[in-house]
């Protein structure tokens, strides 16, 4: 589920260029990261808490794309896809 919010983040902010239905997304998101955390803790609280930094990165990302949405200026975006473009690069 987390896997398929990702990407359809990266669709609704990217591609159509939708800051509201990015943060919707991007919401449900934080949630199913914080459920995982919480229910992983009884059962693998390691992998709880190698989960946080992703948490913490995800709940930074949603404050970006709720600041977008109050701009309809494009550089901000570029500029939001360009960092998120080397993130990846980074990251994977």
């Amino acid at each position: 589920i987390q896997l398929a919010l990702n990407f359809i983040w990266s669709f609704l902010f990217f591609s159509l260029r939708s800051p509201v239905l990015g943060l919707i997304d991007i919401l449900l998101l934080v949630c199913c990261i914080g459920l995982t955390i919480i229910k992983a803790w009884p059962v693998r609280p390691l992998a709880s808490l190698l989960l946080v930094p992703y948490f913490l990165w995800v709940l930074y990302a949603t404050t970006v794309n709720a600041e977008s949405g109050y701009s309809t200026d494009d550089r901000k975006i570029a500029i939001i896809e360009a960092f998120y473009m080397l993130s990846l690069r980074f990251l994977g």
